[in-house]
């Protein structure tokens, strides 16, 4: 743990729909992400 990875753009090759001329990928370190109002990552720690 203690990244997350996110990618925009094009994702045909991966089974999606999208079809567009570029893909970009991004890494996140050490993230706190929230899902409904429910912390499941801090400061990169899985919390749940």
């Amino acid at each position: 743990m203690g990244t997350i990875h996110v990618a925009f753009g094009d994702n045909h090759s991966f089974g999606g729909t999208v079809r567009v001329s570029s893909h970009q990928d991004g890494i996140v370190l050490k993230p706190t992400v929230e899902i409904n109002g429910k912390r499941i990552l801090e400061g990169g720690c899985l919390l749940v």
